[in-house]
């Protein structure tokens, strides 16, 4: 978890789509899964802003 002052600066977004690109790019995934706690709202937010999609809920 980043201190408070890192927040909102899209700092995982940039990093997220890195580990992306990289992870299907390079590594030749085909698929990425992320298991995210319903109330986690800004990991949610950012999810989708990747582009995951939500195909069930726990």
């Amino acid at each position: 978890m980043f201190n408070k002052k890192y927040w909102e600066q899209n700092i995982m977004y940039e990093a997220g789509e890195k580990v992306i690109q990289y992870s299907f790019g390079v590594i030749g995934m085909h698929r990425i899964e992320a298991l995210i706690h319903p109330e986690n709202i800004a990991s949610n937010r950012l999810s989708i802003k990747l582009g995951f999609n939500e195909e069930f809920s726990l």
